[in-house]
């Protein structure tokens, strides 16, 4: 009796232990343990990242909205006017930029979301990503709590 509960008492604590929060800074549990050895922005705010066991992570920056890409009307990520078209490649093009060459590291895990990407922090040479691209007018802060947006969608277009 008294063995199983230690065994009990173990079992807690390492349940205990693996439920820490995950602070800026510090990478999470499920975030990638091999090292991220290149990166492909789909848009600005998100992409795949290869890491050093081969394995493909398709990732969304988190609490980021960056402008879209996709054609004006297109079902999936079009922008709604041609001016936010023009602004997701200039963002795109500065995450290509500001993450070339550089280490990189999640530094926080928040979960997938409905469309099964990762939601990532990431530091390109120590650097918020996000935070980087919010300070180069590129991205701007759209903060959610899991699912549920905090802040209302960036609007991207004039008169919206």
């Amino acid at each position: 009796m008294r063995r199983a509960s230690y065994i009990v008492g173990l079992a807690a604590l390492a349940l205990i232990a693996g439920c820490q929060p995950i602070k800026a800074g510090n990478p999470s549990p499920s975030a990638p343990s091999a090292k991220i050895v290149s990166i492909y922005w789909s848009d600005g705010d998100s992409g795949k990242m290869t890491l050093s066991t081969g394995e493909v992570v398709p990732f969304r920056i988190n609490d980021i909205d960056a402008p879209e890409t996709g054609g004006v009307g297109a079902a999936i990520g079009g922008a709604k006017c041609e001016a936010e078209r023009a602004l997701g490649y200039e963002a795109k093009a500065w995450a290509v930029e500001f993450t070339r060459g550089a280490d990189l590291d999640v530094t926080g895990d928040h979960g997938q979301d409905r469309h099964g990407r990762n939601i990532y922090d990431l530091a390109a040479n120590d650097n918020d990503v996000g935070q980087s691209g919010i300070e180069a007018g590129v991205y701007r802060s759209w903060k959610h709590d899991g699912s549920k947006q905090l802040e209302k969608r960036p609007q991207w277009c004039e008169g919206e």
